[in-house]
């Protein structure tokens, strides 16, 4: 092995470490709570080092939060694939959002923080938002599978509904994870969440 490849796997292994670090101190103590400090302790390196592959914190968060989004990603397109018509599709996406939110609760808080920071233009780290699009994409092709196949009424405008599922599907979560439920009086979240997604069925279908 060359000198030059011995650098370059000890560069990739240096930064799933600094990753994994970052992760576990953002899971335990929240982004505001951990600082680049709290990281280089723990991997007992100096700051300098994690600024070699990350700019900043920021940077760092949102490719932590860029894991969980690529887990999503990977969950959807499984489901997606299981599924005949366009309308089926676009109503597995929602499945696998609620099912993301039971299964990695602490991603998806990372991933709402981390979809805030890019809408407040905070510097975007290299291929951060990749698997978030992806799952945009998704989405955008079951709803045009919709279209072909007659199950999803023709007028919609694919991305923006697209985008429209994406945010309702991930708020409503976000929402009920925050509550008590006590709004609900006499109704369950699972409930909520069902009617939900049948409001979402019914303003597609044709």
């Amino acid at each position: 092995m060359s000198v030059q490849d011995r650098r370059r796997r000890e560069k990739e292994r240096r930064h799933i470490e600094i990753l994994d670090a970052a992760e576990k101190m953002f899971l335990s103590k929240g982004y505001e709570n951990t600082t680049i400090d709290d990281i280089a302790e723990a991997l007992e390196i100096s700051k300098p080092v994690i600024y070699r592959s990350f700019e900043n914190k920021e940077r760092l968060f949102l490719a932590v939060a860029s894991k969980g989004a690529h887990i999503l990603y990977e969950m959807m397109e499984k489901k997606v694939a299981l599924e005949k018509s366009g309308l089926d599709k676009v109503m597995a996406t929602g499945t696998v959002f609620y099912q993301f939110f039971t299964e990695h609760p602490d991603y998806c808080r990372l991933m709402h923080s981390a979809r805030h920071m890019l809408r407040l233009n905070v510097a975007k780290a290299e291929g951060e938002g990749k698997n978030a699009d992806m799952c945009l994409e998704i989405i955008c092709d079951a709803i045009e599978n919709g279209k072909r196949d007659g199950s999803i009424r023709r007028d919609v405008d694919t991305r923006m509904t697209a985008l429209f599922l994406m945010d309702a599907s991930q708020s409503m979560l976000e929402m009920i994870d925050s509550i008590d439920g006590g709004f609900l009086i006499g109704s369950t979240r699972e409930d909520y969440i069902k009617h939900s997604f049948d409001l979402m069925r019914h303003s597609l279908k044709k």
